[in-house]
């Protein structure tokens, strides 16, 4: 029995907890906790034994990610691991071992990483949700095809931001300092662009909810900085957009990656 589940990992993997964790706890119907494993093995306190505690490492060789599956073999939970790596050390100190799927990924910028990450999660509780009689073969399926028309149109969307770039890299190039901004589901994708940029082009860049610009950073906000929203709730677009207002009035240049039609002003 899981009552419970922690979700535990550094970086890029952090972040693709978050991304998978709205979609888990809709299908578990328990809570899910996503954490730094630092944070984990040193002040987590967890009073439910029936707590799984899944260790994620696309590279597998993540120390702090050792030490958190260890904190939790020594309270009596149950652990799982996620890795590309098959030599994975954190396999080595986890009940279970679960490969990432998307080939080894060189560069320190991880990409694949983010989403193969993320779909492994999600993938591999849908199928422990199906098990236990949770999840329905016929609404798993619906899931899949909406993950497979992602993976479809991946080209698309690659083409369409190439484009984009092209038409915005003359104001976007001299930024002097980014904001990544987001709301709810975005989020995840908010924190893993600041930290893309920051690892590819050694830029100063930050992320937010966006209705926490308000709350201390927009002090700083000023001529030669670029404000990245990203919308794809429908329902939060005038909230956004009353952000992206604020900072335009600040002098700051603001960019928006949506999937929602916007009003042209």
């Amino acid at each position: 029995k899981i009552d419970q589940i922690y979700v535990i990992g550094s970086g890029t993997s952090y972040h693709a907890g978050l991304s998978a964790k709205n979609y888990l706890e809709e299908i578990l119907n328990i809570k899910v906790f996503c954490m730094y494993p630092t944070q984990f093995s040193r002040s987590e306190k967890v009073f439910n034994k029936n707590t799984l505690v899944i260790g994620m490492s696309q590279g597998g060789q993540s120390l702090s990610t050792v030490e958190g599956l260890d904190a939790a073999s020594k309270r009596g939970l149950m652990t799982a691991s996620v890795s590309e790596n098959p030599t994975a050390l954190i396999f080595e100190h986890a009940q279970t071992q679960t490969r990432i799927e998307v080939g080894n990924e060189k560069c320190g910028a991880k990409t694949k990483g983010y989403a193969g990450t993320t779909v492994t999660l999600m993938m591999m509780l849908s199928e422990l949700a199906i098990i236990k009689g949770i999840l329905k073969e016929e609404k798993f399926k619906l899931y899949k095809e909406r993950m497979f028309n992602v993976i479809h149109n991946m080209p698309l969307v690659v083409d369409a931001a190439t484009k984009w770039y092209g038409r915005i890299k003359d104001e976007f190039l001299p930024a002097k300092r980014i904001i990544v901004v987001g709301y709810d589901g975005n989020y995840a994708d908010v924190l893993e662009g600041a930290l893309k940029l920051k690892e590819v082009s050694y830029v100063h860049a930050d992320a937010y909810i966006a209705g926490e610009l308000k709350h201390g950073p927009i002090a700083l906000i000023e001529n030669g900085i670029s404000v990245i929203s990203i919308i794809t709730d429908k329902n939060l677009v005038e909230k956004t957009i009353s952000n992206i207002q604020e900072v335009i009035t600040r002098g700051a240049k603001t960019l928006v990656i949506t999937s929602q039609e916007l009003p042209s002003n």
